[in-house]
């Protein structure tokens, strides 16, 4: 018996032509529905990050030229080298995050080894990082703002990669153009976690445990309503299907 594929949400199709709508009030509040029982997968991967970053700057301050306290250009690159660095190292753990979100959004299975299932995907991952980075930064060199929408607009490059198979520049290109067809929505959504960002930081970083899952459950509900996310549901022995839905990127 064949696996029974099916698609969940919107359709990369209608989210190209601007052919989706939705509400950002509708999309915090399953977001947040999600969180409360979806959200063990995502802490641990927010402690990798945090456990693999500080590990990773402890090394290079403790047994490389980092720690010497260069003046001037040095400075600069050894900055950009760290900067760059972690990005590539990290990009692999972000990425599944944000699938995980993904994940969680079409109530699929989300399991602790997903943390590290794209990490043979890295090369690809960092490439994808880093140009987002690159062109963030631009906006962040003219004005805030720029920046700013530039951050909002580009968030949905990963997962194109890694759910649709686009390259880095497409997925890029793809997903600026997407959020600009529901900008005003999406600048309501991003806002209210700039607010939250605000919060997180007068409870000393407390409230990152709530707040970082809840971020991504949101995105995973706005990319499966945008772009739809094709799920499986597995024949069992008895060759009757399966309640779970299987989500594979």
């Amino acid at each position: 018996m064949e696996d029974n594929r099916y698609t969940i949400g919107g359709s990369l199709e209608s989210a190209l032509k601007g052919e989706f709508t939705f509400s950002a009030e509708s999309v915090l509040k399953e977001g947040w529905e999600i969180t409360k029982n979806g959200k063990s997968v995502l802490l641990l991967g927010v402690l990798l990050i945090f456990w693999i970053t500080a590990g990773f700057s402890l090394f290079l301050y403790q047994f490389t030229e980092f720690g010497k306290n260069p003046e001037g250009e040095t400075a600069f690159l050894n900055q950009f080298l760290m900067e760059a660095s972690l990005t590539v190292l990290l990009a692999p753990f972000f990425a599944a995050l944000e699938m995980t979100g993904i994940s969680n959004s079409i109530r699929a299975i989300s399991r602790p080894s997903f943390i590290f299932h794209f990490v043979p995907k890295t090369l690809i991952l960092s490439v994808a990082s880093l140009l987002v980075g690159f062109v963030v930064q631009i906006g962040f060199a003219f004005l805030i703002l720029p920046g700013i929408y530039l951050l909002m607009a580009s968030s949905f490059t990963i997962p194109l990669i890694l759910d649709k198979g686009f390259t880095p520049v497409r997925a890029l290109v793809t997903s600026i153009s997407v959020v600009n067809r529901r900008l005003l929505e999406f600048m309501k959504v991003f806002g209210f976690f700039a607010l939250l960002g605000v919060i997180c930081a007068m409870t000393f970083g407390i409230a990152l445990i709530w707040t970082l899952p809840f971020y991504y459950n949101v995105k995973g509900v706005l990319y499966r309503d945008i772009f739809g996310v094709q799920v499986k549901v597995l024949p069992n022995n008895n060759e009757k299907l399966k309640s779970d839905n299987i989500f594979h990127a």
